[in-house]
This record gives C-alpha cells, structure tokens and sequence, in this order.
C-alpha cells in the first residue's frame, strides 16, 4: 500500500490508524480537555505517545472540546523536524581538545533561538555548522548560558517541592561538572 496519492494536483499523505482508532474505542479515556487527558495520562500511567494518539484521533472524530495535540500537518511537520534534527544530532566527529586529546563531539551544531520576555522561544535566522565552525564556540557557550541554567533550576525547584536536599543536588551537580572540565584538560 502506497503511503501517498496525489488527487487533484494535491500530494496527500496518507497513513492507517486503524490501531490508534481501535485504542481509543477500547480506552474510552474522558479527554475532552487538555488537562483531562493529562490527568489521565498520569491516573492510567501512560506513556506521552500513547496519549498523543488517542488524543489525535479523539480530535479528528470530534470528541475532544478543545485542542490537545492539534492537526495532522503542524503535527508531521513537527514529527518529520524531530526525527530530522535526531538524526543530525546522531552523527559525530572525532575532534582534539586545545592540549591534543582525542574527544568525540557532535559533527553538527545547532543554533539556539532566543527566549522572549513572555518564556517563548523565538525563531532563528542561524543555520546549524560543522562543530569546528567559529559560530560552534557561539551557540555552545549560548546553550551552556541560556538554556542549561533553566533546566537546573527546573528540577531543582522539584528537589525543593519535595523537601528535597537542593544544596546537596547542587554540590554533587558542582563536582560532576569539575570533573567534566578536567577530563577535558
């Protein structure tokens, strides 16, 4: 079975789910809402990609109240860049660091889009480069400055929730990273 047909001029991509259709029939899960299918998600212990198929085809039939995973093209396209991007960040390069010691590193950098005031990334005008490109300097210390802290604090904030030791998370966090630069002396 072909996964496309062109009808009218139009490229159409198509694809069975029957499966993900049959799925949601068994599940009956009550996702009429984003926040119902996350609470459902994490009441039934499902995994994110289990939940994005019931919740597609709950859209698509006209059983959900509002939008939780959106239509099928920003949802390919979305699909399609990930898979892409995966496979780009899969290929490596044997590099030397400044003292001639072998290290592997990502063959291809991406560029790091800008956070706005309201938390949103924006989009960037930056091509991804080879990891020994001048602008690979750039968007590393970029990620490494702007991005890394928000994940740290992230979880944690969730060490800090739970009663958790954040002073203690950030001491063994300290000596991960020290040992990490000395590897690379």
């Amino acid at each position: 079975m072909e996964n496309y047909r062109i009808d009218e001029g139009k490229f159409i991509i198509t694809t069975d789910t029957t499966d993900w259709y049959e799925e949601l029939v068994k599940e009956e899960p009550d996702i009429e809402t984003v926040d119902a299918a996350i609470d459902y998600m994490l009441k039934q212990r499902k995994h994110p990609a289990q939940m994005g198929r019931m919740a597609l085809i709950a859209e698509l039939i006209g059983k959900t109240e509002e939008e939780i995973v959106g239509m099928p093209k920003p949802l390919l396209q979305t699909a399609v860049a990930s898979a892409f991007q995966g496979r780009i960040h899969r290929r490596k390069a044997s590099a030397k660091t400044a003292n001639g010691k072998p290290i592997n590193v990502r063959e291809i950098i991406a560029p790091v889009a800008d956070i706005d005031e309201d938390g949103n990334e924006t989009e960037s005008d930056e091509a991804h480069v080879m990891y020994n490109d001048p602008r690979a300097v750039e968007y590393a210390l970029k990620y490494l400055h702007n991005r890394v802290p928000g994940y740290i604090r992230g979880r944690l904030n969730i060490v800090a929730a739970n009663g958790g030791d954040v002073e203690g998370a950030a001491e063994v966090l300290k000596i991960i990273i020290d040992e990490m630069v000395e590897q690379l002396k």
